[in-house]
C-alpha cells in the first residue's frame, strides 16, 4: 500500500457496530477494529488514496499528519492482508 494507492472495501465485507465495538466479517471471521481504524474504514470510498484519508485522520485526531499517514498506510496494510481490502494504484505526474 502506498500514499497514492486508492483502497477498496471488498463488496462480501460486512461492517456491523455491536455495543462499543466495530466489527468487520467476510465469510467466517471477524475482525474489531479501534476506533482510529474505524475512522480510516469509514474514510474507504473507492475515490479517496491513502493520503486523503490521513489527511482527514489527522484532522479528526488532531495529529501530525506525517504519523496519520504512517497509521493510515499501517492499517489498510493489515486490512489487505485480512483480505478485506482490495486497492488501486493511481498515476501522478506522468506529464501527459
Amino acid at each position: 500500500m502506498y500514499p497514492t494507492s486508492v483502497p477498496t472495501a471488498l463488496l462480501d465485507v460486512r461492517v456491523r457496530r455491536i455495543g462499543g465495538d466495530f466489527l468487520l466479517s467476510r465469510a467466517d471471521r471477524s475482525y474489531s477494529l479501534s476506533d482510529s481504524a474505524a475512522f480510516i474504514w469509514q474514510q474507504i470510498d473507492g475515490r479517496r488514496d491513502a493520503t486523503e484519508i490521513a489527511h482527514r485522520l489527522a484532522a479528526e485526531y488532531e495529529v501530525a499528519t506525517d504519523a496519520a499517514l504512517a497509521d493510515t498506510l499501517g492499517v489498510l496494510h493489515e486490512l489487505t492482508g485480512l483480505g478485506l481490502l482490495g486497492h488501486a494504484e493511481t498515476q501522478t505526474g506522468t506529464g501527459a
